[in-house]
């Protein structure tokens, strides 16, 4: 089968410094600048904590939603079972939704194509989820913010999608995994991973260094 490319490591956009402060003694833009060195370190859960802790504070929303959906897609991917790696890729689709609401580009396609990587990756036996994938795919295919490399990922992962998507629709209802409440259960994801790990965190304001970077979608920015 054909291996899912994971978006390359986004260039960390670096976040304007900020009048708010957490703390008399830390801004924001250190809590970020800490949650972009944790996700550097694989600390993908310590990352998470400190992009949460700065949500509520940030002007800049979408950026620490970026980057808290990077670090949640690394902890789908390295979770054990297949119900925290279910849990994990939902949670990162939440965050990169988010990440794209009213996003400049080229953030908003690369919130759009890590969203895509996570309904592919986390919900392969819902066909409503691979139609959102397979437009996120189109929708980076038909822009010029990003580079002919991520645009070359992208087309490989349309490609996977929308045979999954034939797979689906081929099976009569019956044969479809249920959950209890009928709906379809996302799929353990199959092994073939992203042949490069998502995008490390933006660092905020200016434009990604490297849009092209995973082949997934999975780096925060950095501050």
């Amino acid at each position: 089968m054909r291996r899912i490319h994971t978006m390359r490591a986004l260039g960390v956009i670096a976040v304007p410094l900020l009048i708010v402060a957490a703390s008399p003694r830390e801004s924001i833009e250190d809590i970020i600048r800490r949650g972009n060195d944790a996700f550097a370190a694989k600390q993908y859960r310590s990352a998470v904590q400190l992009y949460q802790q700065a949500e509520g504070l940030t002007p800049d929303p979408g950026l620490v939603a970026f980057n808290k959906a990077s670090a949640l897609y690394q902890l789908a991917l390295a979770a054990q079972s297949p119900a925290e790696k279910a849990g994990r890729f939902h949670e990162a689709e939440e965050a990169y939704r988010c990440a794209a609401d009213d996003a400049t580009q080229p953030r908003r396609l690369l919130a759009r194509f890590g969203l895509a990587n996570s309904l592919l990756q986390g919900r392969a036996e819902d066909a409503d989820s691979l139609k959102q994938a397979v437009a996120c795919y189109r929708e980076c295919l038909t822009s010029d913010a990003l580079d002919d490399s991520l645009k070359a990922d992208a087309r490989h992962n349309l490609e996977v999608a929308k045979l999954k998507l034939l797979k689906v629709q081929s099976k009569p209802p019956s044969e479809r995994a249920k959950d209890p409440g009928g709906e379809d259960k996302p799929k353990k994801p199959d092994k073939k991973e992203p042949k490069k790990e998502p995008k490390p965190p933006q660092q905020g304001g200016d434009p990604m260094k490297d849009a092209g970077q995973p082949k997934g979608s999975g780096d925060p920015a950095e501050v």
